[in-house]
């Protein structure tokens, strides 16, 4: 009915991993398999997938660390038990910009706007994309005059200052697509993630 909001990972490496680029990572990871380890905020989350379907998309092999929670999973990313990790941009942009993180690319179809010194990892892996979203959905059948009127309220609060501040001190950005597409979107991305949690053999605890 209503998508609310796109929340960008970031493929983030500890400063100790010889590799500069997304193109430098999949080459020392394919040199050196199964030494590199990355970390998630737990088994089946949101980085934990991403990762995977970064390693199916490169055909590479890393091993997944879990943790509990974001903030552990990136703290021993940056004292260096684990190597990598792809997670929200909120949580490693500041220590990319710290340099005690290096930021090699981020899971979105273009750069962000917010450190468009990062590249894009579907400039080396093409059409890339594993960016955490949100929406709203309605029940089967509710009139196409509702959904709109429901769209365009929505649209108009997402846009408002106040959510555009709110969203940004989350590390996410207002998804503004037509309800048509966002629908369409969702029928993709099923088989889509389906394909890669069975690749991984992700199963939640």
């Amino acid at each position: 009915m209503a998508p609310l909001a796109l929340v960008p990972n970031v493929l983030v490496v500890n400063p100790t991993v010889p590799a500069r680029t997304v193109a430098e990572l999949i080459a020392y990871a394919k040199a050196n398999p199964n030494k590199l380890n990355y970390s998630s905020a737990g088994q089946g989350s949101a980085a934990h997938i991403a990762m995977a379907a970064f390693n199916l998309a490169a055909g590479i092999t890393m091993t997944h660390v879990p943790y509990r929670g974001t903030a552990p999973s990136v703290g021993d990313l940056i004292a260096g038990q684990v190597q990598v990790t792809m997670t929200g941009v909120l949580s490693v942009l500041q220590h990319v910009r710290a340099g005690t993180l290096r930021g090699l690319g981020v899971s979105t179809a273009k750069r962000l706007a917010v450190a468009p010194e990062i590249p894009a990892v579907a400039e080396t892996i093409k059409d890339f994309e594993a960016s955490q979203w949100y929406g709203l959905v309605a029940p089967a059948g509710m009139p196409a005059p509702v959904l709109q009127r429901l769209h365009g309220e929505i649209a108009t609060i997402m846009r408002s200052a106040d959510i555009t501040q709110r969203l940004a001190t989350e590390g996410a950005e207002y998804w503004d697509i037509a309800p048509t597409e966002f629908r369409a979107h969702v029928a993709r991305e099923i088989p889509r993630w389906k394909i890669v949690i069975e690749a991984a053999k992700i199963k939640v605890d």
